[in-house]
């Protein structure tokens, strides 16, 4: 990325794009050049006490019929960040979305709340933490997440790396748990629920390490939710003047056209409905990312 201004005095006067590339943080997936470009992901301790991700890219995109000439992988993953929360799955809040042009050169960011207390299930399972849950527990686990996906595919989503190691749990100390998704850069809407179950289901089932009672419970969690939406549909096609609508999909519908606005002054921000946080104010002697990413295009980090 090009630089920011470092000093104190200019910290005053520069967009809050740059704000967050002023504050220190450690690599947590070092950059790397892909794609034709270089992402990687920081993590942010704030000095309000908020622990957040930073993932940072520069001419990291990709390509379809609606983006020919490409567009930053961040904003896809925002879309889809915001499409999965409206459905009421967990996924990590959006703090601060944003893209500027500097010459030829585009630069993404996007900043996300961590997760605390959350860990993935394939760390779970490496570590032999099944071992100490209850047949109960374990059942609520796999039927819970069942539940889950088949919820984000009736809305025709499809995660696109469905691995056990996106898949995190918190278990409270009630045996209480709640589920999240991570890494939503490849997620897209499909013609049909079928097309997204296949594609997920088929790439979870291969890369990871569940046993066939987990299977079982996670399948059976699935159906649980097909079921009872085809009873939604069976009474509500009896009911005069009824109108069949997925009210989850409509909600998204409704919030995905304005979760960014057009470039102003090269810059793309969030609308107001989803209204950027500012960061907490800048360290000045924190190097810039952007002064990496753009020497990394010209030659290594």
């Amino acid at each position: 990325m090009g630089k920011a201004p470092t000093t104190a005095g200019q910290l005053l006067h520069i967009s809050p794009f740059d704000q967050w590339l002023t504050i220190p943080g450690e690599w947590v997936e070092p950059p790397n050049v892909k794609r034709g470009g270089v992402s990687g992901v920081q993590r942010l301790h704030c000095s309000d006490g908020r622990l957040l991700y930073s993932k940072q890219q520069t001419n990291y995109c990709y390509r379809s019929l609606r983006h020919p000439l490409g567009e930053p992988t961040i904003l896809r993953e925002n879309r889809a960040l915001l499409a999965f929360a409206a459905l009421g799955i967990g996924v990590p809040q959006v703090v601060y979305c944003g893209v500027r042009l500097i010459e030829k050169h585009r630069d993404a960011l996007l900043i996300t709340v961590a997760l605390e207390g959350f860990d993935s299930l394939k760390a779970c399972y490496e570590r032999g933490d099944q071992l100490q849950w209850s047949a109960a527990l374990k059942e609520h686990i796999f039927r819970q997440l069942g539940r889950m996906l088949s919820r984000l595919h009736r809305a025709r989503w499809q995660h696109g790396a469905l691995y056990d190691n996106h898949v995190f749990l918190r278990v409270r100390p009630d045996q209480s748990i709640e589920l999240a998704l991570l890494d939503l850069e490849k997620s897209r809407r499909r013609l049909s629920r079928r097309l997204a179950e296949r594609h997920d289901m088929s790439k979870l089932r291969r890369h990871s390490a569940w046993g066939e009672d987990e299977w079982r419970w996670l399948w059976q969690g699935y159906r649980e939710t097909v079921t009872a939406e085809l009873e939604t549909r069976e009474r509500t096609t009896c009911a005069p003047y009824s109108i069949c609508e997925n009210s989850a999909s409509s909600h998204y519908s409704a919030s995905s056209p304005s979760s960014v606005l057009p470039p102003q002054n090269g810059t793309v921000q969030l609308s107001p409905s989803f209204p950027p946080v500012h960061p907490p104010t800048g360290h000045p002697s924190q190097k810039p990312y952007q002064r990496q990413a753009t020497k990394s295009i010209h030659g290594g980090w």
